[in-house]
């Protein structure tokens, strides 16, 4: 009888798990910026544009303008007419003493005078 031969059995190589290495994270080095100087920029003087009036405009305020001085001159007569009336009885006071009557035309004519103020 012919021996049987035995079959070897293939032993099964086990894989061997291959360690994964960590690569070490490299810390990047933290460049220092240079700061940059700014430089002053020098302020343009603008030239004020002159604006051109119109003349229609220009002949409306010159009527103002006299219509202004018309009521200005209408204030001084009142005023010159109140000075006037503080003087009036003086008058009278010296009419009294020269025994002058009120109504006389002298003491009108007194009244109507435009110099009060420098005959007082």
């Amino acid at each position: 009888m012919k021996k049987k031969k035995k079959k070897k059995k293939k032993k099964k190589k086990k894989k061997k798990k291959k360690k994964k290495k960590k690569k070490k994270k490299k810390k990047k080095k933290k460049k220092k910026k240079k700061k940059k100087k700014k430089k002053k920029k020098k302020k343009k003087k603008k030239k004020k544009k002159k604006k051109k009036k119109k003349k229609k405009k220009k002949k409306k305020k010159k009527k103002k303008k006299k219509k202004k001085k018309k009521k200005k001159k209408k204030k001084k007569k009142k005023k010159k007419k109140l000075e006037r009336n503080k003087f009036l009885p003086i008058f009278w006071i010296i009419a009294k003493q020269f025994k002058i009557p009120k109504q006389s035309k002298i003491l009108k004519s007194f009244k109507n005078t435009k110099y009060l103020s420098r005959t007082q």
